[in-house]
Order: C-alpha cells, then structure tokens, then sequence
C-alpha cells in the first residue's frame, strides 16, 4: 500500500504542475530476463516472479483508472508490456527472434552471469536476440514493443488508448 500511495502523491503532485498526459508502460516477464533464468539450473523463466509482474500490473491499470476517475483533465495510456512479451515468446521466430533467453551482451551462462561491458562477449546478430544484456531489450525488441506501444498500438495490448491517440489529445480539452 505504500508503493501505491507513492505513486498517487508522485502523479497529484506532476498533475498540480500541469502534467495532464500520462504514457505508462507495464512490468514485462521480470521471470524471463536472463538476470532471472541464471537463477534456474535449466534456464527457465520463473513463474513466481512473472505472476509478482502480473500482479503489480492489474495494481496499476487500477490505479491509473482510479487517478483517470478523481484528477481532472487526467488522461493516459497504459501499454502491456507483459502480454507483448507473452506473445513475442510464444512465437519469437514470427518477430524474427531466434533466442529468447539469452542476452546479446555479456558472459556466463544465458549472458546474465557477467555485465555487458567493452570487453564481454557479444552475440553475432543482435537482431536476432530479444536481450541486450542481462535486463534490457535490443534495439529491435525495443522498437517492435515502441511499434506495438505507439504508432499502431493493437487494443490489446494498449487501453484504454494507444500511446499515439494519446500524443494527439488536446489535454485543453479534456
């Protein structure tokens, strides 16, 4: 409850300074990062960390909704990272994916067991990783996710609007 009410004073107080548009991304698969399958001795995804993702995620689309309810003027758009993942992952190849586990940037095993450095190993395509490093997107992961976010956000992934009708509201108006 204090991380919620955190967040609530955080965003009253840019509201009060005239912040009226609001672009949130969710928590993605914290299970599926490398940092989080070295942990696992076959390299899976933890489950318990990815439904701790999922939880925090049905707090804040709540939260935004109830901010969106009592601030005037107050609009957002709240992008599903998690779900984008979900999807990625159950068909990397379709993204044009050919590892999802790994990162592109590092050392040790799965590339999370040592950080991304001038000297650590690097992947030979990194378009084809999902993971930089140990925590973050590619290039390309981060710019299908922005695709999917931004200019042609799917329902489903973004609610209650895409980040793109966002950028066009007249928050004068709202």
């Amino acid at each position: 409850m204090a991380a919620r009410r955190l967040i609530i004073l955080g965003t009253q107080n840019l509201h009060t300074l005239g912040a009226c548009k609001f672009a949130v991304i969710s928590v993605g698969l914290a299970g599926c990062l490398p940092v989080a399958r070295v942990l696992d001795a076959a390299g899976a995804c933890s489950q318990d960390r990815n439904q701790l993702a999922a939880g925090f995620n049905d707090a804040l689309r709540s939260l935004l909704a109830d901010l969106a309810a009592t601030l005037p003027g107050f609009v957002y758009s709240l992008a599903d990272s998690l779900g984008r993942m979900v999807a990625t992952f159950a068909d990397p190849q379709a993204s044009g994916f050919t590892d999802i586990s790994d990162a592109c940037c590092g050392g040790g095993r799965l590339g999370a067991e040592a950080g991304c450095s001038p000297d650590a190993a690097l992947c030979a395509d990194r378009d084809r990783y999902y993971f930089w490093d140990a925590v973050h997107p590619t290039q390309r992961a981060a710019m299908l996710r922005a695709q999917a976010f931004f200019y042609d956000g799917e329902a489903n992934y973004t609610t209650p609007i895409n980040f793109k009708q966002l950028v066009h509201i007249d928050h004068r108006m709202s």
